[in-house]
């Protein structure tokens, strides 16, 4: 009986916590944050703000996807060990640039590659002409040619955060898994959980699915009047942030890293592992950021396209999991919210 009223004290005052911290945010009249408070066995939802949306409300992710990505990688080392040191050009043999051709699995997927955050291509041309969805037509074809003209930035023990890196990390799991990264995330993530409400690629029916996204009027810096965002359509750099979840099913996922309790478990103990070194607090795992203060270890990430930002992450330590959607881009301090809950 003490074990239970303790489990519930703790469940009501972190959901006290966060509610309190989430009703500062600033929000445009007609968005809303949707968010899960997670134990390894209990999920609280609910939601603040002025729209009608559920835990089953589906929004743009953005950069959580590469957690996903980070968790193909382990799930593809259990068939071939040492794909972590393998060199990319054993998986894309049309890189002819040596340096490029070096880059390897383990470097990809902790930024730690030397290539820079968005590919030569997508410079401020690009975005003048494809504001409104500028990874729409960003074709494999783009990204080898863009491969074969990049300049690696040389860094000694650090890491610079890397769009473009994910797309050539998703692009080198397909010809190595031998399947297209929708169809690699469909089959081995999403119905092994049973995440129903989680996606990767846009079509007709589903986009319907995905709430509206909003940002700021430029006009109106300093007020929160909102105007419609486009969506992002994605081709080759959608492992960097094509997919499209709800609160309760990224609340499956972080239960199930609280847990363990999967068929995955083995992969996903795999990403908890600091594969890259940041300083003495951050390190990378596949896919997860990784952020140790005091006696905790926080494994997050966040995200953000044209009318979304989203934030998760855990707690083992505390067995404590958070999930906060946001369908405003220019929302601010979400991520504070989730890291004060996950440290409280």
């Amino acid at each position: 009986m003490n074990i239970i009223f303790r489990m519930f004290f703790l469940l009501v005052s972190c959901c006290t916590y966060v509610f309190s911290n989430i009703n500062d945010l600033k929000l445009a009249k007609g968005t809303s944050v949707s968010y899960a408070l997670i134990t390894s066995e209990n999920v609280t939802y609910s939601v603040v703000g002025d729209s009608q949306v559920d835990e089953n409300t589906v929004f743009e992710i953005g950069s959580l996807t590469k957690v996903f990505t980070g968790l193909l990688l382990a799930i593809a080392i259990q068939d071939k060990p040492y794909l972590l040191d393998e060199k990319i050009a054993d998986y894309i043999p049309e890189i002819k640039k040596q340096d490029v051709a070096n880059i390897t699995f383990q470097q990809l997927v902790t930024h730690s590659s030397g290539l820079p955050r968005l590919p030569e291509s997508m410079n401020l041309f690009h975005f003048l002409i494809n504001k409104q969805n500028p990874y729409k037509n960003y074709t494999t074809q783009k990204l080898i040619k863009d491969l074969n003209a990049s300049t690696l930035t040389k860094l000694k023990e650090q890491s610079l955060y890397s769009n473009y890196g994910y797309a050539v990390l998703g692009l080198a799991l397909e010809r190595a898994m031998q399947q297209t990264y929708a169809e690699l995330i469909q089959n081995n993530i999403l119905e092994p959980l049973t995440m129903e409400h989680s996606f990767v690629n846009y079509n007709k029916q589903n986009q319907k699915q995905v709430i509206r996204g909003y940002k700021r009027l430029n006009i109106m810096e300093y007020f929160n009047f909102k105007t419609k965002a486009p969506n992002w359509h994605f081709d080759a750099a959608a492992p960097a942030g094509a997919m499209k979840s709800s609160t309760k099913d990224l609340a499956k996922f972080i239960s199930t890293y609280l847990s363990l309790d999967s068929d995955l478990k083995t992969e996903m103990k795999l990403t908890l592992n600091p594969y890259f070194i940041k300083d003495k607090n951050r390190s990378i795992g596949l896919g997860w950021q990784i952020y140790t203060k005091g006696k905790s270890t926080i494994y997050w990430h966040n995200g953000a396209t044209a009318g979304y930002r989203s934030f998760f992450g855990f707690n083992p330590r505390l067995d404590k999991g958070i999930v906060l959607l946001c369908n405003y881009n220019d929302v601010e301090d979400l991520d504070k919210v989730g890291f004060n809950l996950l440290y409280k």
